[in-house]
């Protein structure tokens, strides 16, 4: 029931701009009234309230059920776009528990970091906070930092798909250490995103998509909320495992623009991103 409440304030923002088309509908159709009451005073005087009156009728009702229609239509896309994401987000958490779980699969792999070069939309990175260094500074975590990096193939393939929207995919592990890779499109969301207090204090554990996935052990979405960049978002988390049980959590973010245009632009039933359907591996 949550989470149906969660898609219904995005649905009401979705409306917003849905009923700005329609109002565009609704000034044709009341221009088009216009010309037909004058059309009917013309033919005939005697006619005309008649077929005014009508013509009135016709365009409100049009207008109602444009209106009715979008709404419809914005539900369903919605709810799809919902479930997209949350298969998506249980594919990221699925790769890291399988690599976890099967470190014999896998070689040590090092990711950059944004202290060492600038980080490029849709590269996967390693964030360690400058005040979880020492908190990190263990040959067992960074052991288990050179496995989970190998996830960074997965997250790279997804971010082709999402190239043209802004949407994060990432890894806050119990140990504090973070695995993320973002999509932008210009410089001033870069320096948004990795600013000097993120770099410096971002710790993975603190964040409300954590605790919440945490707390109730299976995928969660959370409500809308500022992202590190400053836009309105939406996250979708969901627990990941290795031999001993609970490891972190994988999330992804979208921003609302972004997901106003993937349910936009996606057709129902046929999504061409829809990644880990087509893609999902599992170790047995």
């Amino acid at each position: 029931m949550k989470r149906m409440n969660i898609q219904k304030r995005i649905l009401v923002i979705f409306l917003i701009v849905g009923l700005f088309t329609a109002g565009t509908v609704s000034i044709v159709s009341l221009n088009g009234l216009y010309g037909m009451q004058k059309s009917a005073q013309y033919s005939s005087s005697q006619m005309g309230d008649t077929v005014s009156t009508f013509a009135a009728e016709l365009a409100t009702e049009k207008t109602k059920t444009q209106i009715e229609r979008i709404a419809k239509e914005k539900a369903r896309q919605v709810e799809w776009e919902m479930y997209n994401i949350r298969e998506e987000t249980e594919f990221l958490a699925n790769a890291m528990t399988s690599i976890l779980t099967h470190p014999e699969h896998y070689s040590a792999k090092q990711l950059p970091t944004p202290k060492e070069r600038r980080i490029e939309p849709g590269e996967a990175y390693l964030l360690i906070a400058s005040s979880l260094k020492q908190e990190c500074d263990n040959p067992v975590i960074w052991q288990e930092i050179g496995l989970a990096s190998n996830v960074a193939n997965d997250m790279e393939v997804m971010a082709t798909f999402y190239k043209d929207y802004q949407v994060s995919c990432y890894y806050g592990s119990k140990y504090g250490y973070y695995i993320t890779l973002e999509c932008y499109d210009s410089e001033e969301m870069y320096k948004k995103i990795h600013s000097e207090n993120y770099h410096n204090n971002y710790d993975p554990r603190k964040r409300p998509w954590y605790k919440k996935a945490i707390a109730e052990g299976k995928t969660v979405f959370t409500d809308v909320y500022l992202g590190n960049d400053g836009y309105p978002e939406i996250t979708c988390a969901t627990p990941y495992y290795d031999k001993k049980g609970l490891a972190g959590v994988a999330g992804l973010d979208v921003h609302l623009l972004s997901l106003y245009r993937l349910a936009a632009e996606r057709t129902l039933g046929t999504s061409t991103i829809n990644f880990p359907q087509k893609t999902k591996v599992y170790w047995l």
